[in-house]
């Protein structure tokens, strides 16, 4: 039974707004916020529901964005009308919450200029909460967003079409620099004054929002994350691997793992038996390079083992065989993995990064060590006087200690009550209403294969990629011709379609001076008109043409003749999936994390070829 199927009658409705929420593309994306909406499920008195996003980049130039951005507002906002049912069992939260994943223009225009993450959010929020808002069963009591910005700025619109009061918890190591920008800090401002309550994680962040704005002291509480313990377990040293040490996020540069590096280095000389483990994966393969060179220089790449993303279950296992945590990490505004490996008895030596500090103060004493920010020789020192003193750090009191305070049934019911405290005060209101219904006419459910279109063959590959091999098979896949030295994984019908690369297109030759053009042009003449084709693949005359393409290679002779449904990857997607016409083809509410969603929740995908009508 899904989260969303238990019985609601005697539960406040919740609408959770998150970005971070774990899907088929990232796992651990949001899990905090996912163990928070259990803890509040788990009191029995919340009856929650989410929304998250499916990002649609936009591509090209600035004119290009432009005509993009309102073609993926207008179509996921007729999907969001028409699609049935909107919301379905999330991928990556067990037990499941209804989740709707909402397509979402993803990037700058040169009309919402900064404000671009929060607009392109407002013209999704916007026809949901309208949809709600009809809804016979009645729309949500509260909307609880996760972040100030862009989730919160945008949620102000949803709760307004509700009628229901609004709460934002914030969680953004990146706080400072969306209050340094002036229109950012407008709408964040702007949705915190219309917040019931605002949380905090720490009073790290606490004090960042007190000192930006001083008047909403009354309504900010700090409530720190839930920690998921009974998916831990805490065995004796004993049955631990001597020497190893773990660390688990994102390989970025804020998580000091150069520090983290240097450090093992200084430890390993003492310690020759020593390993460290860094689960988590890298943003970008460029700093992957870095670390693993970094490792290769200080002569310890034997001993280091750069592992990817893993599931909770993985990481738990990973905890209960180390032996010490690490956590070199620069800024954090709470430090969830910290609490998950005192929750797997695990000591940490972490630098005193903010959150993470505040976390081992308040713990009782012997729970770890906290050094300065970027000494890689104290951190070392730290972690082997820990070693050594091992046998002192008890893994039962370790995980005892994070019971009270990080506990799901200790977060969980501060956040009822704060949820109880707001209704009855929003109830109290003078002349409290909510909005007129608008009606609503119920959709007839919409069925057919499911069509990937990406026609950026490089992008269509890294998002197959990321999907469970049986999704794949059940897909019909449309993507550029070029180039051929990208691999597609398989799938079950495959369209090629020559149209231009989308790297091609980005980095035209456009900013070369006229004579160097004309020169290139009287030495290479067939090179300079492909790639004069190429940059016109995003204007609405190239976008016509891959349209024409498109079509061809979908509604032929030896094809199937729909309707597909789409799931495009990109804002020229989403241009020519728009000007294949309703008759042939139509757009969902949601891009490949919805599809996973409703795949892994065991919804019937239409075969490849199966051709079935509205």
């Amino acid at each position: 039974m899904s989260g969303g199927d238990v019985e609601n009658a005697t539960r406040a409705s919740v609408l959770v707004v998150a970005s971070w929420y774990p899907n088929v593309v990232d796992l651990a994306a949001g899990r905090f916020v996912a163990d928070q909406i259990i803890a509040v499920a788990k009191t029995g008195r919340v009856a929650p529901r989410v929304v998250s996003f499916d990002p649609i980049p936009l591509v090209g130039g600035a004119t290009a964005r432009a005509r993009q951005a309102p073609v993926v507002h207008a179509a996921v906002a007729t999907a969001i009308e028409r699609e049935e049912p909107i919301f379905v069992p999330g991928f990556g939260v067990e037990p499941p919450f209804d989740v709707a994943r909402l397509a979402v223009a993803d990037g700058s225009t040169p009309v919402l200029g900064t404000a671009a993450a929060a607009e392109h959010r407002r013209a999704v929020l916007r026809p949901l909460g309208q949809r709600l808002a009809a809804s016979p069963d009645g729309p949500p009591a509260l909307v609880h967003s996760h972040t100030g910005y862009p989730d919160g700025a945008a949620s102000v619109v949803l709760a307004d079409a509700l009628g229901c009061p609004l709460v934002i918890t914030e969680h953004a190591t990146f706080l400072a620099r969306i209050l340094a920008e002036p229109t950012q800090r407008e709408l964040y401002a702007a949705a915190v004054a219309r917040a019931s309550r605002v949380i905090a994680v720490s009073e790290l962040l606490a004090d960042q929002i007190r000192a930006a704005l001083p008047g909403v002291e009354d309504r900010l509480v700090v409530i720190p994350n839930a920690i998921a313990i009974d998916e831990f377990s805490a065995p004796p040293i004993a049955d631990r691997r001597r020497d190893e040490l773990l660390f688990v996020g994102y390989r970025k540069e804020i998580k000091g793992i150069d520090t983290l590096i240097e450090a093992f280095a200084l430890i390993r000389a003492r310690r020759p038996g020593a390993r460290l483990r860094l689960i988590g994966g890298g943003p970008d393969e460029a700093l992957e390079r870095r670390w693993h060179e970094l490792a290769a220089r200080l002569g310890v790449t034997d001993a280091v083992s750069f592992e990817g993303v893993a599931g909770r279950a993985d990481i738990a296992q990973a905890m209960a065989g180390a032996s010490v945590f690490t956590h070199a990490s620069r800024y954090e505004t709470f430090g969830v993995v910290a609490a998950e490996a005192l929750a797997a008895g695990l000591p940490v030596v972490a630098t005193d990064s903010g959150g993470v500090s505040e976390l081992m103060a308040s713990m009782p004493s012997g729970a770890g060590e906290v050094v300065a920010v970027d000494d890689s020789a104290a951190f070392a020192a730290a972690v082997l006087r820990v070693l050594d003193d091992r046998a002192a750090y008890d893994p039962a009191r370790l995980r005892a200690s994070v019971v009270a305070r990080f506990g799901l049934e200790a977060v969980g019911a501060r956040i009822a009550a704060l949820y109880d405290e707001v209704l009855g005060e929003w109830r109290g209101r003078p002349g409290a209403t909510r909005p007129p219904q608008i009606a609503r006419t119920p959709s007839v459910p919409r069925r057919g294969p499911p069509l990937l279109i990406g026609l950026d063959r490089a992008a269509a590959g890294a998002a197959l990629g990321r999907l469970p091999d049986e999704l794949r098979r059940r897909l019909t896949v449309v993507t550029s011709s070029r180039p051929q030295t990208v691999e597609l994984p398989p799938v079950g019908r495959l369209l090629e379609v020559p149209v231009p690369p989308l790297a091609a297109v980005t980095a035209g030759p456009g900013g070369r001076n006229l004579a160097e053009r004309a020169l290139r042009f009287a030495v290479h003449p067939r090179a300079e008109i492909q790639a004069r084709r190429d940059r016109d693949g995003l204007t609405e005359s190239g976008v016509a043409r891959a349209t024409a393409e498109v079509r061809s290679a979908l509604f032929g002779d030896d094809t199937p003749d729909g309707p597909f449904r789409l799931v495009p990857l990109d804002g020229r997607d989403v241009e020519v999936a728009a000007r294949l016409g309703s008759g042939h083809a139509w757009l969902g509410a949601g891009g490949v994390r919805r599809l996973a969603d409703e795949w892994r929740a065991g919804a019937e995908l239409d075969e490849p070829g199966s051709g079935l009508a509205t």
